[in-house]
């Protein structure tokens, strides 16, 4: 990852960023500029724009859409600098965040009251669509986003959970709440979603099409590092645990493989087409090894002994048959390396 803008290129800091037709478009005190994808050849395209905290881009109408978080209005313009105008101000509460439904060229945004407004996207039209919030308070809601093929609408709120409203209801419903996820993994042909749940202890499943959360397994052992992999071929869900667990997409424990780690895993994937699992883990006497085993326990394999540097997270590339990680324990140790699974060759490509 590199740095492509920063605050020494113009005055300020950015605080929105979005693309169109190959062009970055970014906000910065009150400014919008406009550059390459690489950075470069930064040019000021309008000022005095406000205090801008969020920006999104309808590309079909080529329009930018902000808001302005100290007049507490949002705003809209051409993307270049034209046309500038106010689609949605205070009537008694103010608008706090907002999304667009790009498909039917809607605006929508909550105000502090935690009522849901709609309106087009020259902020005519503005009703109130529901009271989606009980608590009569949006002050902590941000990211707000809409799903137009399912009609649901979903926000954070307080940091602490992720919530869900669909606009023909009348009461929001908690999508997510009081989890603790150590990490992720999704089908996206079944529309699943599938996280390792350190406040349940558990490996979790969310089904899109049914719009519930399950609980597949209890997860002995889970932490904060415990990771996990999904293979949509077979329909499990590999764990790194105190050994690798093999969970079926109904919850049943397809198998328990012992794979002798030396500590904490750090990192797992599952390699489809050759049924072999790559995992990574960490202890203060080994400072972290890669090793394999296939999916039926069989062929376990230290790649690399005691040499990781405490390695955190793992990634399998099966087009080029390689695997990605990062290592290091300070800042001047820190890198992310690359194997060839051919040669057995290690590389470091960003140090």
């Amino acid at each position: 990852m590199e740095s492509i803008i920063t605050g020494e290129d113009f005055e300020g800091n950015p605080w929105g960023a979005g693309v169109h037709e190959n062009s970055l478009y970014f906000m910065a005190s009150g400014t919008m500029y406009k550059a390459d994808q690489d950075g470069n050849n930064i040019e000021l395209i309008a000022e005095n724009l406000g205090s801008p905290l969020e920006i999104e881009i309808d590309h079909k109408n080529e329009t930018v859409f902000w808001r302005d978080q100290v007049n507490d209005i949002i705003k809209r313009m051409n993307l270049d600098g034209t046309g500038e105008e106010v689609v949605a101000e205070p009537d008694n509460f103010s608008p706090i965040a907002f999304t667009l439904d790009k498909k039917n060229d809607r605006l929508y945004w909550t105000r502090y009251n935690g009522v849901l407004v709609q309106s087009s996207l020259d902020g005519t039209g503005a009703t109130d669509t529901t009271d989606i919030d009980e608590r009569n308070t949006f002050s902590n809601v941000k990211n707000l986003s809409y799903n137009p093929t399912e009609d649901l609408f979903y926000w954070i709120y307080d940091g602490s959970s992720i919530e869900r409203q669909a606009l023909t209801d009348t009461t929001f419903s908690l999508a997510f709440t009081e989890i603790q996820p150590t990490s992720i993994g999704y089908d996206a042909g079944d529309k699943k979603v599938f996280w390792t749940d350190a406040n349940r202890g558990a490996l979790v499943m969310y089904d899109f099409n049914s719009q519930k959360d399950t609980v597949l397994a209890d997860i002995p052992g889970l932490n904060n590092l415990t990771p996990m992999d999904v293979d949509t071929s077979s329909n499990q869900v590999f764990v790194g645990s105190s050994d690798v667990i093999s969970i079926n997409y109904d919850g049943s424990i397809a198998d328990t493989i012992e794979v002798d780690q030396a500590g904490s895993f750090s990192g797992i994937v599952a390699d489809a087409e050759n049924q072999t699992i790559y995992f990574t883990d960490n202890a203060s006497s080994s400072f972290g090894n890669l090793k394999k085993v296939n999916y039926d326990g069989t062929g376990l394999e230290t790649m690399i002994d005691a040499t990781l540097n405490y390695s955190r997270g793992l990634s399998h590339d099966p087009v080029n048959n390689t695997l990605y990680w990062a290592s290091g324990f300070q800042a001047d140790d820190m890198m992310i390396s690359r194997m060839d699974l051919e040669t057995n060759n290690v590389a470091e490509i960003l140090n």
